[in-house]
């Protein structure tokens, strides 16, 4: 499956696109990158030099986004935010996906979702996936599965793996791919993918259990050759169980 996933490609987008809103407080906080994030509210012109000489002193290359005036995190000049911790299953809230099947209808009242890159000072960016669950699925035993026997653990799960082709600075209206899985370990690759309306909710830069980390949006399939169609908004909560983040290549 590794092979099918580089069928997404890692290409680099530009500085061009809408950054991601935050949703709490506790989005615009940290210990390590308070500092430069209050001088990126007092000059926009200052914050853009900052990020310009701090990119070079990390060693990062000029690109899509190590050069653009954004949270450094969500450039991925500092790695994965701090807050991206855990997978607090009692704090998962509802979300209200729905979806034609050629299997049958899928119910997405529960979404999860994790980062996927490369370990290389993140220059390429990082990027999103989401599990949106069936409703009949046993939750805690799908991340147990995972957990235990890695990606192969979920295949049996009937769920939808998205995977965002757009770094997660640029994700908002940006195309991705989704796989749908099936009980008997089948899937099928749906087209016609659509992230929008990208929040960020919970505490990112700092790890706090009273206010996990979730993103939130709306989800949108349309991919008739696979009879695949889906609708519908996401409060999707991070699971660090199902992070893939590589090394170097």
């Amino acid at each position: 499956m590794l092979g099918l996933f580089g069928l997404f490609g890692l290409a680099s987008l530009g500085c061009t696109e809408k950054a991601i809103e935050t949703g709490s407080a506790t989005a615009a906080t940290s210990t390590s990158a308070s500092s430069s994030t209050a001088a990126s509210s007092s000059s926009s012109s200052s914050s853009s030099s900052s990020s310009s000489s701090s990119s070079s002193a990390s060693g990062g290359s000029e690109g899509a986004c190590n050069d653009c005036d954004r949270d450094r995190y969500e450039c991925g000049d500092y790695g994965i935010w701090p807050g991206l911790v855990g997978c607090d299953l009692a704090a998962l809230p509802s979300s209200a996906i729905t979806s034609t099947t050629p299997y049958g209808p899928l119910a997405g009242t529960r979404v999860l979702f994790s980062m996927y890159g490369q370990d290389c000072n993140f220059s390429d960016c990082q990027r999103a996936s989401l599990f949106v669950v069936d409703d009949d699925v046993d939750i805690a035993a799908f991340v147990a599965a995972r957990e235990a026997d890695g990606e192969s653990g979920a295949y049996p799960f009937f769920h939808l793996e998205v995977r965002g082709w757009a770094p997660l600075h640029a994700l908002e209206g940006s195309d991705a791919q989704a796989i749908l899985r099936l009980p008997d370990e089948t899937y099928v690759i749906a087209d016609g993918v659509q992230l929008s309306d990208i929040v960020r909710q919970g505490s990112w830069y700092m790890s706090d259990p009273d206010d996990p980390p979730r993103l939130a949006g709306t989800l949108t399939i349309n991919d008739p050759r696979a009879g695949v169609l889906a609708e519908g908004t996401f409060d999707a909560l991070y699971c660090d169980t199902f992070e893939t983040i590589g090394a170097c290549s």
